[in-house]
């Protein structure tokens, strides 16, 4: 998983300087929507397909296969105090970031709440032969899917202007790449990379927008117009999944896109660019992987006395007879500090290792570490004292 999110964090940094630097300031705006677009979805299933595709042999692999929660024994005389572990780093970095996804979600569901809220109690009209909804509850235009909403209070150019260019917005599906996007924002929200490729997906779909509309309108007359609704502000919980008219940042942009002239064809030849891109993503995926493996490969075997296989991937985990609370009560009730470790003041964490074999009985038990003797082999005796575990299973056999 680790490994995953870090080609993927890579890749999309990637991903934005290339954009950045070859093909935001040309004239190409389908072409740039796709390559934001699928270019995004790329880098992020490619590393997951490379996972599958080279992580998923049924290949025996010595080592570790599953980590139990640590014990710790803070006071000899009161076993009661023994409890799990402090959280490691990974789990706190873990729990953060599930808490950002959690968070970023409720902020996508809440602006769909919001939108369709104000759809609903909007006003139906019809002007131009175009079907739209007049809001007292928004100060700007903006669309969503099929449903084009106007603030109230506006003149006939502006309501001609705007419908012109919602419309293009509508035909074209634009808010399916906002929500697609905003998805994919709340999932990598750790990555600020992820963040300034949307907001170019926002430019870029303004760009198409005024492109059509200013040729339709008349090129001065959209500017004006454009100029003077660009000063609302608009509701900013909605641009996380509608695509809005007002937006001041983009303005300058968008008139100096309007302005700017066609990309000639040579610029095509930019884009063979992401080529490399995509190739080194896959090759980082594979280099990854394999070097995942190859630490793990290098971890000592427990060299089973029966000759058996010791697989890292099973299909169900073997566990204890009762899960992990049984375990710690096992644990708590079977640990006994040594009393020569304890007079001489000696602590310390003693990772003990051991293999599940098919009859769920526990062989090879051995410390990878040396603390000190006898807290050594109190640890490796109360591991090997456990009753019997459930089996792991592999293609429904133990």
């Amino acid at each position: 998983m680790m490994e995953i999110l870090v080609v993927q964090s890579i890749g999309l940094i990637m991903l934005y300087v290339l954009y950045r630097f070859a093909f935001s300031r040309l004239t190409f705006f389908q072409l740039n929507r796709m390559v934001i677009m699928l270019g995004t979805g790329l880098v992020l299933t490619l590393p997951v397909i490379g996972q599958f595709f080279f992580n998923d042999w049924d290949v025996p692999v010595f080592g570790q296969a599953i980590q139990l929660p640590t014990i710790n024994v803070f006071d000899a005389s009161n076993l009661k105090n023994v409890v799990l572990g402090s959280w490691s780093i990974l789990q706190v970095l873990s729990v953060g970031f599930w808490l950002g996804v959690v968070l970023n979600l409720a902020k996508v569901i809440w602006s769909l709440f919001v939108t369709l809220r104000i759809i609903r109690k909007a006003e139906a009209k019809d002007d131009f032969g175009q079907l739209y909804f007049q809001s007292d509850e928004s100060n700007e235009a903006f669309s969503f899917f099929k449903w084009i909403v106007l603030p109230s209070g506006l003149e006939e150019s502006e309501i001609k202007l705007l419908l012109k260019h919602e419309a293009v917005h509508v035909e074209q599906i634009h808010s399916l790449d906002r929500l697609i996007y905003g998805l994919i924002s709340a999932i990598t929200w750790f990555n600020p990379a992820v963040w300034l490729l949307r907001k170019e997906l926002v430019a870029t779909h303004e760009f198409i927008a005024d492109h059509a509309s200013s040729k339709e309108l008349g090129l001065g007359n959209y500017g004006d117009t454009l100029l003077k609704l660009s000063l609302n502000t608009g509701t900013t919980i909605l641009r996380s999944t509608v695509n809005t008219f007002s937006n001041t940042s983009l303005t300058k942009t968008r008139f100096d896109m309007m302005n700017s002239k066609r990309s000639n064809d040579r610029g095509l030849l930019n884009y063979a660019l992401l080529i490399p891109l995509f190739a080194g993503v896959i090759l980082f995926s594979i280099l990854n992987i394999n070097s995942a493996l190859a630490q793990e490969s290098k971890m000592p075997p427990p060299a089973t006395t029966s000759g058996e296989m010791v697989y890292k991937k099973v299909d169900q985990m073997p566990e204890y007879p009762g899960g992990q609370d049984a375990l710690m009560k096992y644990m708590i009730e079977h640990i006994k500090y040594p009393k020569d470790a304890e007079k001489a003041g000696v602590e310390g964490k003693v990772m003990v290792r051991f293999v599940v074999a098919k009859d769920g009985k526990l062989i090879d038990v051995s410390t990878n570490n040396n603390v000190f003797p006898s807290i050594d082999a109190q640890a490796v005796k109360v591991v090997s004292s456990m009753p019997d575990w459930k089996p792991g299973l592999k293609d429904r056999k133990p």
